[in-house]
């Protein structure tokens, strides 16, 4: 049977943004809606696209996805009925690895096992249990002693060990006073380690942000020509505008339509726009699709976290 891996993390965190870069479509929600108070369970099927909605009464109702692999905002049932979702995607991959998505949560305590295994997994039953865990941290400047407090305690009463839990250091491209955030990414990471090193195998850091969008959703033929346009632009002139993203936005001089700005914002960020256009006056990506595998490889998704 395929590896049934949780991926787990506080409200915001990004962890759906991960999840999408896992399963290289954009299925999981990243903004609010019904979708993201429920388990989510992603599994290998020919009948790509199918949802079975599974009710906490035993009962079962079915749905699909939307166009382009999206879940539905309205899932004809109240989430209060709803014990677990699972959707079935054509994916080779998951033909070895089935991933849950987990709501996110604004505290990991949980009071015993039972309620840990409910919160995360969605039953409490041993052969519905999950065998791997994914734990999405937010990129901050230390871990305080109440996170790693709660997330040695989750760990423990979900049954999982440092064989078997990842932490992922998610959102590490945010701090606006640096250019390149990787050197600080990684120290941090390193001693996140040290703390959690009885509870996880490793701790990584990754823009998910990055990595969903090479491998979910690549820059279309339009936002590839949007980048080239600013790499085209003075070097010091584009970094003024990108200092505050709301001005790039709406700056009324850029040869950009600021709809495609706004785009971009959301799909790479500030660190994701200027990598792209530092790869493409480098002439490392000359075609969208190098561009995407460039991203890939900044966001260190491909590399373990260990982008230079």
């Amino acid at each position: 049977a395929p590896l049934r891996v949780a991926v787990a993390g506080a409200v915001s965190s990004g962890k759906s943004t991960l999840v999408n870069a896992l399963l290289g479509l954009p299925v999981a929600p990243v903004d609010a809606g019904e979708c993201t108070f429920v388990v989510t369970q992603y599994e290998y099927g020919e009948d790509d696209g199918r949802v079975t909605i599974e009710l906490k009464d035993g009962g079962v109702a079915h749905s699909r996805l939307l166009p382009g692999h999206r879940l539905p905002s309205d899932l004809g049932v109240e989430v209060s009925r709803i014990r677990r979702l699972r959707v079935t995607l054509d994916q080779p991959s998951l033909r070895t690895v089935t991933i849950v998505d987990t709501p996110g949560m604004n505290t990991v305590t949980a009071a015993n096992e039972q309620a840990a295994r409910s919160m995360l997994f969605g039953s409490g039953d041993e052969d519905d249990r999950a065998q791997a865990m994914i734990y999405v941290l937010r990129y901050v400047q230390k871990f305080d002693d109440t996170t790693l407090a709660e997330f040695r305690g989750l760990t423990g009463a979900c049954g999982m060990s440092c064989v078997n839990t990842l932490a992922v250091l998610g959102q590490i491209d945010r701090r606006g006073d640096e250019d390149d955030p990787w050197p600080t990414a990684r120290r941090l990471a390193a001693k996140g380690y040290q703390d959690l090193r009885t509870s996880v195998f490793d701790v990584v850091p990754v823009i998910g942000l990055l990595a969903e969008t090479a491998r979910a959703c690549p820059p279309d033929a339009e936002e590839f020509a949007a980048l080239s346009e600013l790499a085209r632009m003075d070097e010091d002139d584009l970094e003024d505008y990108l200092l505050d993203l709301e001005d790039f936005r709406t700056a009324p001089d850029l040869p950009i339509p600021p709809e495609v700005r706004h785009r971009l914002v959301g799909r790479l960020h500030r660190y994701g726009i200027m990598t792209a256009v530092r790869a493409l006056r480098e002439g490392v990506a000359e075609k969208a699709e190098g561009l995407a595998a460039n991203q890939l490889e900044r966001s260190g998704y491909a590399s373990a976290g260990k982008a230079a």
